[in-house]
């Protein structure tokens, strides 16, 4: 798929946040269409990032009533290894219906903390990159963009080249779209490991 048929907000700043100022089911639905809508709008905000939730559905539909693009994380803790159970996908079917298109389901997946356990495995690459495969299918039969899994800022991991090392490579052909978590903290972007930082 061409960037230019991804579907964009209206007017759209490529202004975005990450959500983080409280499930809607905790703070209200209202709260936030009175408190921090208009703030968001102000800010000239066009694209937030919400987790999975109780009441995220609620908060999507009325950010996408606002002209603002939700992206939403199919949030699991410590989903490595492992694959969107039916709970999810459903999930990813309403998302759809209601006019998400932008879908995450993986996390920093380069991370031990990522992982079951908390150690991630020698071959994690490959076995990230399968369960990819999987997800990445699972939501485009529904209708939905899947993400590339992001990266911890300074990662090694070359996703994509291991999705096409197992053949998949059709699948950059279709509506995916790349993660990424692109704050540096003022470091290198290959940060630690940049000859700086190493030498």
């Amino acid at each position: 798929m061409e960037l230019r048929d991804y579907p964009r907000p209206k007017n759209d700043t490529g202004i975005g946040v990450h959500w983080s100022a409280g499930f809607a089911s905790a703070i209200g639905l209202g709260q936030i269409e009175q408190v921090w809508l208009p703030d968001l709008i102000a800010m000239g905000v066009k694209w937030v990032k919400v987790a999975n939730h109780d009441g995220a559905m609620g908060f999507v539909e009325l950010l996408l009533k606002h002209d603002i693009m939700p992206i939403v994380r199919l949030y699991r803790p410590q989903p490595n290894p492992g694959v969107l159970d039916a709970k999810a996908l459903q999930a990813v079917s309403d998302y759809v219906a209601a006019g998400v298109r932008y879908l995450e389901f993986n996390n920093e997946p380069d991370l031990g903390v990522e992982w079951q356990g908390g150690e991630r495995p020698a071959d994690a690459l490959t076995v990230v990159a399968r369960n990819a495969i999987v997800d990445m299918e699972a939501i485009l039969q529904r209708g939905g963009y899947p993400a590339v899994p992001a990266l911890a800022t300074g990662t090694t991991w070359d996703i994509v080249g291991e999705i096409c090392r197992l053949g998949r490579r059709d699948l950059f052909s279709q509506p995916v779209w790349q993660a990424i978590h692109n704050y540096s903290l003022n470091h290198p972007l290959d940060y630690p490991y940049d000859p700086g930082n190493q030498q």
